[in-house]
């Protein structure tokens, strides 16, 4: 990476795929913390020299989101992938995966209403892509399906809940 910085400048295209390399390496010894900043160095140089719309970078946004899901903190991993959701990209498929992801995160978070909501967008986009028989789409459906009972068994709770809660007032 200190030869391409020399050579090209710190915003030359080499830069961009010597940071990309490098957060590869340490993410795979598990030096995390280091690779996450070598990713953000490649998507700040990749919106500097490509603009906001260059393809990759939802796709870096989705790889910091992973990290941030695998690794436990899901708040960052939502951050990530809803930030790679709402990025231009051409590939749509890519952009359901994207929804997907968020959807999942937020159901792991006991958001439910707001899974559904994610987790929809991805089906949509399945589905006018890849056809109903895809496997993507049976399993967004599915997917649908289960948040949308549980989006419903939540919001009766909440609301049992506050009736319980206005009954102890009256008391």
């Amino acid at each position: 990476m200190a030869i391409a910085v020399q050579i090209g400048g710190f915003d030359c295209s080499e830069a961009v795929t010597a940071h990309s390399t490098l957060s590869h390496i340490l993410i795979n010894v598990g030096n995390i913390a280091s690779g996450v900043q070598h990713i953000r160095a490649s998507i700040y140089l990749m919106e500097l020299m490509a603009g906001p719309r260059y393809i990759e970078i939802s796709n870096s946004y989705h790889k910091l989101g992973t990290l941030y899901y695998d690794i436990g903190n899901l708040m960052n991993g939502l951050r990530f992938y809803q930030e790679s959701a709402i990025r231009t990209n051409r590939d749509r498929v890519m952009e359901g995966i994207f929804w997907r992801k968020t959807a999942c995160v937020l159901t792991a978070l006991n958001h439910f209403k707001r899974a559904f909501d994610a987790e929809k967008r991805a089906y949509i986009i399945f589905r006018s892509i890849l056809g109903e028989e895809d496997e993507y789409t049976k399993g967004s459906s599915m997917t649908l399906k289960y948040l949308m009972r549980k989006a419903i068994e939540q919001s009766v709770q909440a609301v049992d809940d506050e009736r319980k809660k206005k009954r102890k007032s009256y008391r």
